[in-house]
């Protein structure tokens, strides 16, 4: 019960370094969400599925990823501490996914049912407020992603990376991040030596 606590007021603080939060929806976000422990390996959604979950992750990594026409893995996206995460695609249009979410270590997650998060949105306009923000915040930063995949060089998207993600990029294994950043392994390990 204590790391549920621990974890419920981790979310809690999350959204008041946002804005200001009443003691009604800290109340709602305790009502709505969901305590989870996660082991390393565990997906959370499976390619193939329609995902009906979103997580806060309050410990550990998490890994979104997708396979091409040769089976290959592409890593999509990484989420750790503060990150939310889900397949959005699935999530919103309510059909299945072609992407996997697994825990790259034992984690801890509060996890929202989507007609649970509708709920709390609904009955918070400060929460909802919040959201649309994050949201907003999220889209921004996927499409300055995809411009910088494809005009920078190998070296500048590692660079920015390792930069951007100080506390996650040595969590994750080599050959994830060169899918995620669109190179081969070998090229990272060159880049990386240059360092």
């Amino acid at each position: 019960m204590e790391k549920e606590e621990i974890a419920f007021g981790n979310l809690i603080q999350y959204f008041s370094e946002q804005g200001t939060l009443s003691k009604t929806d800290e109340q709602l976000i305790r009502q709505y969400g969901t305590y989870k422990t996660v082991l390393r390996g565990t997906f959370l959604h499976k390619e193939g599925t329609i995902t009906n979950d979103t997580f806060f992750v309050v410990k550990g990594l998490f890994r979104l990823f997708s396979r091409n026409y040769e089976g290959e893995e592409i890593n999509l996206q990484f989420s750790a501490e503060t990150y939310w995460v889900n397949d959005y695609e699935s999530y919103l249009s309510g059909k299945s996914s072609d992407n996997n979410l697994e825990a790259l270590e034992d984690s801890e997650v509060i996890a929202f049912k989507k007609e649970d998060l509708n709920d709390l949105l609904q009955n918070s306009p400060t929460i909802y407020h919040l959201v649309e923000k994050l949201t907003e915040k999220n889209t921004l930063y996927n499409r300055t992603r995809l411009m910088h995949q494809i005009k920078d060089s190998p070296q500048k998207r590692y660079e920015d990376f390792v930069a951007q993600f100080t506390d996650i990029y040595n969590r994750i294994p080599l050959y994830m991040l060169a899918s995620y950043l669109g190179i081969s392994r070998k090229t990272l390990t060159r880049i990386r030596g240059g360092k």
